[in-house]
């Protein structure tokens, strides 16, 4: 009896082992996309840089089947590293209209204003945005942004942003 419970045990221990070494490899970090180019830049606005903007970049039309859109946040230095699906992953090379948008809320609720709507049961009303930047530039159809990523090259890119 005490024979049987330890070979138990051990087809037991056996068959975890085994289905870990099966499915922990598929963790993790999901694998870069085939054909993605970095893509990095600046975004600059009255010769300042613009902390805070979200870049899209929308491809053009009669565009590889492969083009996704892609999009990125400024940091404080208006510097921008482009993403797909992941973090810094890139671009697919392609033609692209670019948007830049950088919205701020036009309310900000104090603690006490955000206490008073729980205890009355109330839903926090979602403030309206003001967008800094110059309208041009945020919509596809009016921005006069445009990109051509080749597969091979800097793509170090520079926005200077005018009203």
């Amino acid at each position: 009896m005490k024979y049987h419970h330890l070979a138990v045990t051990a087809t037991l221990f056996l068959f975890s082992l085994c289905l870990c070494l099966v499915f922990v490899p598929g963790c993790g970090k999901a694998s870069r996309i085939q054909g993605l180019v970095p893509a990095k830049g600046v975004v600059l606005y009255k010769n300042s840089p613009v902390e805070g903007a979200t870049l899209t970049f929308f491809p053009d039309a009669g565009s590889s089947s492969e083009q996704r859109p892609a999009t990125a946040v400024t940091d404080a230095s208006g510097r921008f590293t482009m993403m797909t699906l992941q973090p810094d992953d890139g671009v697919f090379p392609g033609k692209y209209t670019v948007v830049i948008t950088k919205n701020i809320p036009e309310k900000v609720y104090t603690n006490e204003e955000l206490q008073a709507f729980f205890r009355q049961g109330k839903p926090t009303p979602i403030p309206e945005e003001k967008n800094e930047l110059p309208d041009q530039y945020s919509d596809p159809k009016t921005s006069p942004l445009k990109v051509d990523l080749a597969s091979k090259g800097d793509k170090t890119l520079k926005f200077e942003l005018v009203d």
